[in-house]
């Protein structure tokens, strides 16, 4: 074709030549065809960028198929593609038209995917064309969030310090932009300064506490922080706790000493001591108990924080003198520690007659109350009636009976104690006519009626002998006692109260000695006292060995507070149970004597659930009649 070409233009110039010369031309022009065009292909534009986001999708493409030259009409075009997330909708035409395209980029991940869409014209120049379609993925934004932690913060301090607390937490901003959002904080409380109240994206808010001004007990601000763009805050709750000053941890044991005191052959007491731990860690700090002698065993050696120490005594084998032991209590790490009690044991030589023993309704083994030469202790079956004894039991009434006032749930409970035991000083209603005290008190003391009622305790100490009675008796604030009066009798050499004064009973009399015992009617079999008595209406009036009144009556026929009565000599007793033919014979002898107002006939006694009622409740069949009053000399009426 290339020599076709230079042919045919070298030819056209001569004959333009000759015609130039004047040379006269043939009279048959030749006509030159012009040069056939090629075939050519062109695809526009060369290439497509898409953007998108990941799992979005992303509109179609298309590019213009042109072609030009001989032919070009008439000359077909195809395209292909090569990625599966292409899908070709026009892939071939004939002449100039559009190749197009759609993509299915869900699933693709982020980043750059290429495809190539190839445009191919059988012999076209320029085919195949390639067209480059390239997807950018990148990742969806995200929300703007705010956070701050930790949320919750705390801190102790010792009331009065001046140094500041510092405090801080982590302010976090996630999502697009975030590093470009602003944020603030802000506080409640005077107590708190902010030191860093403000950032760009994440950061710390920062704070100092000032406890200086602040008293004992838990402060609560909260840290707020808001923002830009970002509904709501992040906040976080700031507890100071302001402790009081720090205790040091202490021990302290008490009393400094305990004693007893017990006859040879007799038993010991156990005893206790008050162990105190205080001061901070106190409630959780152990501590533990020796001794150094063979004749103490500790029952509680050991516990944690306060509590007791308790050992016994074995006086078993010991020759009468004093022995002495030390109780040691030990604390770790508290002052005080090691603390002592100093225990005295005292083992008395036992003179002669029994020992009575120790406890709630106690046997006393015949152990005498009183001299031989007390009025209790005094016969009466031999005395003179009084001419007035049967106007007296008439206007008492002679068909009333005579009442046991005691059993297996009521009458007067008693204790016989020693030491060690703590002693007090109760406050008194009567403080004019009560022995100042003080008064041996046990723990849990048998008060008559559980406190309700007359209240009385009734206390012999078996060392001391002598015998604590008190009336009313309750406790009061500070472990104390308060009581309506008191009494104490020496039951060695007897007692008699000052005329005019009362006792824990109305008439100035002690109460324990005459009451129907249970030791006394089945282990001794005999009683050797006179009993105690009440009578509904009295006399503005006492006798010897009452010392006071309990009524404003004048009535001549009304007994006299230590009237004594006694069953007549002729009652036959031989149809009653053997204990209750101890009680009669008693009567007999030793008789009653008026010591309260009450019941008529009401004969007292001790509580015993050892009682036993049936044989009790025979003895209402003795009537008031069956009784005599003794001759009563010097009443006293004033």
């Amino acid at each position: 074709m290339a020599i076709f070409r230079r042919t045919a233009g070298m030819a056209a110039g001569l004959a333009l030549a000759a015609f130039a010369c004047g040379n006269q031309p043939s009279h048959d022009l030749i006509t030159v065809p012009p040069p056939p065009l090629p075939l050519l292909l062109a695809v526009t534009p060369a290439g497509h960028r898409a953007e998108a986001q990941v799992h979005t999708a992303v509109q179609g493409d298309s590019v213009r198929v042109s072609l030009t030259g001989d032919g070009a009409a008439t000359t077909s075009w195809t395209a292909t593609k090569r990625q599966n997330w292409t899908t070709l909708t026009t892939a071939s035409g004939t002449g100039a038209g559009m190749a197009r395209w759609t993509r299915e980029i869900t699933e693709l991940s982020i980043g750059i995917h290429v495809d190539t869409i190839t445009v191919t014209a059988p012999g076209a120049d320029g085919s195949p064309f390639l067209v480059y379609d390239t997807v950018l993925i990148s990742s969806a934004p995200v929300p703007l969030a705010l956070s701050a932690a930790p949320a919750a913060l705390s801190a102790s301090v010792i009331t009065g310090s001046i140094a500041p607390i510092a405090a801080e937490a982590a302010v976090t901003i996630t999502g697009t932009g975030a590093e470009s959002v602003g944020w603030t904080a802000t506080k409640r409380r005077s107590s708190t300064t902010l030191t860093n109240s403000g950032g760009t994206g994440s950061g710390a808010a920062r704070w100092n506490r000032d406890a200086s001004a602040l008293a004992v007990g838990i402060y609560v601000d909260s840290i707020a922080i808001t923002a830009t763009g970002i509904a709501g805050n992040a906040m976080v709750f700031d507890t100071l706790h302001v402790l009081p000053v720090p205790v040091p941890l202490a021990l302290a044991l008490s009393p400094a000493a305990r004693s007893a005191s017990v006859p040879q052959g007799g038993s010991a007491p156990a005893d206790s001591g008050n162990v105190t731990l205080s001061g901070d860690g106190a409630a959780s700090t152990p501590w533990s108990a020796t001794k150094r002698k063979a004749w103490t065993t500790l029952t509680t050696a050991a516990g944690t924080g306060s509590g007791a120490v308790r050992w016994t005594r074995n006086a078993t084998g010991l020759a009468a003198g004093v022995y002495l032991d030390t109780i040691t209590v030990t604390a770790t790490g508290a002052s005080g520690s090691p603390a002592m009690i100093v225990d005295t044991l005292r083992v008395t030589a036992i003179s002669g007659g029994p020992v009575p023993d120790l406890g709630v309704m106690a046997s006393l083994h015949g152990k005498k109350i009183f001299p031989e030469s007390d009025p209790w202790n005094q016969p009466v079956d031999t005395a003179q009636v009084d001419p007035n004894s049967t106007g007296i039991l008439s206007l008492i009434g002679l068909t009333k009976s005579f009442h046991p006032d005691w059993g297996p749930t009521w009458g007067f409970p008693y204790i016989v104690i020693t030491e060690p035991i703590t002693r007090y000083h109760p406050t008194f209603d009567y403080p004019n006519e009560s022995d100042p005290g003080p008064y041996p008190i046990p723990p849990n003391p048998p008060i008559e009626g559980g406190g309700q009622g007359d209240a009385h305790l009734l206390v012999l100490h078996r060392d001391e002998w002598k015998l604590y009675e008190l009336y009313s008796l309750a406790p009061a604030a500070g472990g104390q006692w308060t009581a309506g009066s008191g009494a104490i009798f020496d039951m060695i050499h007897g007692t008699q109260r000052p005329a005019g004064w009362t006792s824990a009973d109305a008439a100035g009399l002690p109460i324990f000695p005459g009451l129907v015992r249970y030791d006394e009617v089945y282990e001794q079999g005999e009683i050797t006292h006179a009993l105690r008595m009440t009578i509904t209406h009295s006399q503005h009036a006492y006798i010897f060995p009452a010392t006071h009144h309990a009524s404003p009556s004048t009535n001549p026929l009304y007994p006299p507070m230590g009237m004594r009565v006694r069953l007549r000599a002729n009652f036959d007793i031989s149809g009653y149970p053997a204990p209750m033919q101890v009680i009669l014979r008693a009567l007999k002898k030793y008789g009653l004597i008026v010591a309260d107002n009450g019941g008529d006939f009401f004969v007292s006694g001790t509580i015993d659930p050892r009682w036993n009622d049936d044989f009790d409740n025979l003895l209402k069949q003795v009537k008031v009649s069956d009784f005599e009053v003794i001759k009563m000399v010097g009443v006293i009426t004033q």
